[in-house]
């Protein structure tokens, strides 16, 4: 199939969770597919993915969407203003208009948007459109209302929420299809929407992420990503102030990386000989090798959390809070420790310290459970099915259409 592409943000390089994704979707589409892509980023950023990425697409274009501070929070505050929703940030006029020129001058099978906020720059042609949705936007700002402090940021992530909540059911409804990453979060979306959701799991490259012969460093934990993304910026606080100090009582020596880009002030301060905050590193497979414990202690977020698949397909015990696992249907003490008070969630990585039988058995059930459930490349079969059966569905109910048409009857038809 002749499939277009539109991303929200460049796959790469892929060192976050929603570019992770964005990166193996696009390079399992690719390997069946004649796609062109265009996107959201810069040209430096169109340059290396061209040069670098090693996915073949037919043409390729990026869209510049950084703007000063100042343009940013005056749009910001107009979009509040005018009571908009956060969607609109993603707006582009120059990426609408090539879109527009390329749905006028070529003929597609498929228009694949990288998310369903996509949808406020239409659905132009007469083109089957399908969208991911990597969570579900409204029930992140929910979640994030929830949690956060008294303050304007608690007053901003109610207010996404509210023009979120109406406007992602409204985009949604635009699609011929759309992609969750759980059961849970296709069941949340399908309460809302008449559109069909499919559910197309985050994954790991299994090759790339694979076990090395590094010996982990004894008493050392892992906390991974992104920290300009809230849910990890949050989480990584509540760990330090709330957890931390009591896996200390019991081992003194223990120590944490926090590894990840756009470390916020708050996270720098914490750091020092038992608390190291790496920032943005090239490759965090070393990291995790060295570690003798993943932690995910997260309280806010949504989808599926992609570093919890890259640690467990690459043998290292996980414990999690139940949000932090949420979508991925492990089994405690199987898969992963659960644990969503301070008291409990320490006490079961000191187990994991102390417990060598327990950890590797939980790594190898976690790797065989990857294996078997995450691997991209199955993942992308499974896409592919998706785009068979949604361009399927479109052709029939163009031709019932075609045939009410000709009956004269132009009801709405359902299939």
């Amino acid at each position: 199939m002749k499939i277009l592409m539109v991303l929200h943000a460049p796959p790469f390089p892929p060192n976050a969770g929603f570019s992770k994704r964005l990166f193996n979707i696009l390079r399992e589409v690719a390997k069946r597919h004649e796609v062109t892509l265009l996107g959201l980023g810069s040209k430096k950023e169109e340059v290396d993915f061209i040069k670098l990425s090693g996915i073949t697409c037919t043409s390729v274009e990026f869209f510049e969407s950084r703007r000063s501070r100042t343009v940013k929070i005056l749009k910001f505050l107009w979009l509040y203003f005018t009571w908009k929703s956060p969607a609109h940030r993603l707006f582009n006029p120059d990426l609408a208009r090539r879109l527009r020129e390329l749905c006028a001058s070529e003929q597609f099978d498929l228009i694949h948007y990288s998310i369903s906020l996509l949808g406020v720059y239409g659905t132009p042609g007469n083109y089957v459109h399908l969208a991911d949705t990597q969570n579900v936007e409204y029930d992140n700002n929910y979640r994030s209302f929830k949690e956060a402090p008294f303050g304007m940021r608690k007053l901003f992530f109610f207010l996404d929420y509210i023009l979120l909540r109406r406007h992602e059911v409204i985009l949604g409804n635009l699609f011929a299809g759309l992609l969750a990453t759980s059961e849970r979060d296709r069941q949340m979306i399908t309460k809302d929407v008449k559109t069909p959701v499919y559910v197309i799991p985050n994954g790991v490259d299994l090759d790339f992420f694979a076990p090395q012969k590094i010996a982990p460093e004894p008493h050392s934990i892992i906390f991974s990503g992104a920290m300009s993304y809230f849910p990890n910026h949050n989480g990584i606080l509540f760990f330090l102030e709330q957890i931390f100090p009591l896996v200390q009582r019991k081992a003194p020596n223990a120590k944490v990386y926090v590894v990840g880009p756009d470390v916020p002030v708050e996270v720098q301060m914490k750091a020092s000989d038992k608390i190291v905050v790496t920032g943005f590193v090239d490759d965090i497979r070393p990291y995790i090798s060295r570690a003798q414990v993943s932690v995910i202690p997260l309280r806010i977020g949504g989808g599926t959390r992609i570093k919890a698949i890259e640690s467990m397909a690459m043998m290292r015990p996980i414990v999690s809070t139940t949000l932090g696992c949420e979508g991925l249907n492990v089994v405690h003490r199987k898969h992963v420790l659960l644990a969503d008070t301070p008291e409990d969630f320490a006490s079961s990585i000191i187990e994991l310290f102390d417990n060598e039988e327990l950890r590797t058995r939980i790594c190898e059930e976690a790797f065989a459970f990857t294996r078997n459930n995450y691997d991209w490349i199955a993942i992308g079969k499974t896409l592919e099915s998706v785009y068979q059966s949604v361009t399927a569905r479109n052709q029939l109910l163009a031709a019932k259409r075609v045939q009410s048409s000709e009956n004269g009857n132009l009801h709405d038809l359902a299939i």
